[in-house]
């Protein structure tokens, strides 16, 4: 009980803490501050690539850019990517394409989409 002895002075500091109001002044309430996107809707000259890639982010758009062009242009996919179901967000519309398919390989893009690595479900070798 040798901790109760201070309980005294702990109470009395945390009163005279709060003794005195009138100095308190309520701060007005501002609507939280979020950073600004590295890159802009209105930016068209890029294809972001993110996910599980080596360097995820903005990548240079190309005329003719494929999505297997995309993927390698941010390093490829990591030990975790799962290419088998790459996402293209284009015009906030997704669709799910397998990256390891030839057809899926050549599918073009345009300035502004999104494409999307997932982690793998299971973890394989």
């Amino acid at each position: 009980m040798k901790t109760l002895r201070y309980l005294p002075l702990v109470l009395s500091a945390v009163a005279s803490a709060f003794a005195d109001d009138s100095e308190v002044s309520p701060q007005p309430q501002r609507p939280p501050q979020f950073p600004e996107p590295a890159l802009k809707p209105e930016d068209k000259g890029s294809v972001i690539v993110g996910g599980q890639v080596r360097n995820p982010g903005a990548v240079k758009f190309k005329e003719g850019m494929t999505l297997a062009e995309a993927l390698d242009a941010a390093g490829g996919s990591t030990e975790f990517g799962n290419v088998s179901k790459v996402t293209l967000i284009r015009d906030g519309k997704a669709k799910v394409f397998n990256g390891n398919k030839t057809e899926s390989k050549v599918i073009p893009l345009k300035p502004g989409d999104n494409l999307e690595v997932p982690q793998k479900a299971i973890l394989t070798r």
